[in-house]
């Protein structure tokens, strides 16, 4: 998959409507600790995952929010550059 993609890293995760929460994960080259501070925390701050949900079809995520402006969120800064994601 990071392959054809051209990725360095690959999470999932699959969406629990009763729970109203993901599980399942399986993420490549992303530390286990950065996943658990995403369900404890970013979740709550990401600008990302809902409106890509949303759309319910493939989405850019410059589509959502520039690059510029997501650089400048904390869920940037402190939660994807951890793991070297942009």
């Amino acid at each position: 998959m990071l392959d054809l993609l051209r990725a360095d890293t690959y999470v999932s995760f699959t969406w629990d409507k009763a729970a109203h929460r993901f599980d399942r994960v399986k993420a490549l080259n992303m530390s286990v600790e950065n996943l658990r501070s995403w369900d404890e925390y970013y979740r709550f701050i990401d600008p990302l995952t809902f409106p890509m949900m949303e759309r319910r079809h493939p989405t850019l995520a410059t589509q959502i929010l520039c690059q510029s402006d997501l650089s400048r969120t904390e869920f940037f800064n402190d939660f994807l550059a951890r793991d070297h994601m942009h």
